[in-house]
């Protein structure tokens, strides 16, 4: 009785242990993401004070992007030969250090301050690449009473906040003290951080294995290589909403910065309690179908929120701001669709095709992926943004990215539809064969005997239960079209006899 007792007790500390460790991380990746959203509040006031232009502001944020792109793979890499411990810690003393640094460069002479600028925001860069990826390594590792879905909505959810609670800290402390106070605050945070990282997170370190695969080769893998295009396609298209979008709020409808600052918090506030919701779906198996679902209906937010130039039969050139901030809102549903499902679809076909579970060389390649992805297409999309919003106004540059969503939609509906065709697995299942036949079997004898009973029923009732049925068999077979595969070794013999 009493070792059942210290068992439990164990166990209990164990978990407690694991929250603390959780609560680290979530920390970390938030104040990693404000390092650089707390840039877009206080940053341009402050360098248009250093005599600095638009173009010299943007290869600023451009040099913090490129840096996350290109370390981004690298710090994959490490992860599982230095631990992710050592490298989040490398990251959250670059990052911190840089951070007080930049926040320093104010006082240098304005010929020197954009160079300083430059240098400081490029190896934040690297050390938030460096901070970002080994978070979710930690996070996947070190807590293990959580499934893997749930702590990929908890991470991202920390990810949503930093997007919403940087530019605020930054406006904040920047209107307090300036510049110099906003980013020292930060970087200091983040140098704190570090130590209860050392002492609260566990360290995790890689099995030896003669049979792991290289790295390397899961860009190899059939689909992995589409869904890093997803994710760069899909921030392409966030960057290129989101940074102009105050702009045209500003000269469509004359909103001021306050207002549309409150915009932006709302917005991202909904993004956060989104999170939760979508680590849920994905952990019923709903992966590439979320996918598919939630980038049609950002392919028609698209064309509302301008509205489009396709859609002038209805609205006749005429804007309307509770269309476009509704629309705005319901991004935040289809925005779920970017990272967090290729992400563990990645996870998915890298264990199909070889790779060792729950591995810390797995969760560090796929990581560095996505944040590649990532700091690819926010360095497109502005860049590209910018010209074509000059020249053909942001409602019109919005049916161009509806476009290429649509390319991106029938792609991957291509890419599933051949991978059912050769048979090839998604994902590990634990159904086999035949149950996944006894199901079918069993939803037809159900639709058959709720169409009988249907039959003999009259009114709206009856109506109703029709339109449901339906609706569930539609969404069943969605589900096994696009979600579910059946691995080789989950194959077995059985009698494919209808049951009588």
């Amino acid at each position: 009785m009493d070792d059942l007792e210290d068992t439990e007790t164990l166990k209990e500390r164990s978990k407690i242990k694991q929250i603390l460790s959780l609560i680290v991380l979530c920390a970390v990746q938030f104040f990693a993401i404000s390092s650089e959203s707390a840039m877009y509040s206080c940053f341009p006031p402050a360098a248009f004070l250093k005599d600095m232009n638009n173009v010299q502001i943007g290869l600023v944020f451009s040099s913090y992007e490129l840096a996350r792109l290109l370390a981004s793979p690298v710090a994959g890499l490490l992860v599982a030969r230095i631990t992710p411990k050592k490298i989040g810690l490398c990251g959250l003393l670059i990052t911190g250090a840089m951070c007080i640094a930049f926040s320093l460069a104010y006082y240098a002479s304005n010929s020197y301050y954009f160079l300083l600028c430059m240098v400081t925001r490029f190896l934040a860069g690297i050390g938030a690449a460096f901070t970002t990826v080994s978070v979710m390594t930690l996070a996947m590792k070190s807590v293990t009473f959580l499934r893997t879905t749930s702590i990929m909505g908890i991470v991202e959810a920390a990810v949503g906040a930093g997007h919403t609670g940087g530019p605020a800290i930054g406006g904040g402390l920047y209107e307090l003290s300036g510049l110099v106070a906003a980013f020292s605050t930060i970087g200091a945070a983040l140098i704190v951080l570090a130590v209860f990282l050392v002492i609260l997170v566990p360290n995790v370190e890689a099995k030896k294995s003669t049979a792991e695969k290289s790295s390397f080769e899961l860009l190899k893998i059939p689909g992995v290589a589409l869904l890093l295009i997803t994710v760069i396609v899909c921030n392409l298209v966030i960057s290129w909403r989101t940074v102009f979008y105050s702009g045209f709020l500003y000269q469509t409808f004359g909103l001021g910065p306050g207002s549309v600052a409150l915009i932006f918090v709302a917005v991202s506030s909904f993004y956060v309690m989104l999170c939760p919701l979508t680590s849920y779906v994905l952990g019923k198996g709903y992966i590439f179908s979320m996918m598919l679902a939630l980038f049609t209906l950002n392919v028609v937010l698209l064309l509302f929120i301008g509205p489009s130039p396709l859609l002038d039969f209805i609205f006749h050139h005429k804007n309307y701001l509770p269309l476009t901030l509704t629309c705005h809102f319901m991004t935040m549903i289809s925005q779920q669709g970017a990272n967090i499902p290729p992400f563990k679809a990645m996870l998915d076909l890298a264990v199909v095709n070889g790779y060792k579970e729950d591995s810390l060389e797995l969760y560090g390649m796929t990581s560095g992926l996505v944040n590649c992805g990532l700091g690819v297409g926010w360095i497109l999309g502005p860049g590209i943004g910018g010209k074509v919003v000059e020249e053909v106004g942001y409602g019109s540059s919005l049916t161009y990215l509806a476009f290429l969503q649509f390319t991106l939609i029938s792609i991957i509906i291509i890419y599933l539809l051949a991978m059912k065709f050769f048979n090839k697995p998604l994902r590990q299942t634990a159904d086999n064969l035949c149950q996944d036949y006894d199901s079918l079997l069993d939803n037809d004898s159900l639709h058959k005997t709720t169409a009988s009973d249907s039959s003999r029923n009259s009114g709206s009732n009856s109506g109703s239960r029709q339109v449901s049925n339906i609706a569930n068999q539609l969404i069943r077979r969605l589900h096994t079209l696009f979600d579910n595969s059946v691995t080789e070794t989950s194959v077995v013999t059985c009698n494919l006899q209808p049951k009588s």
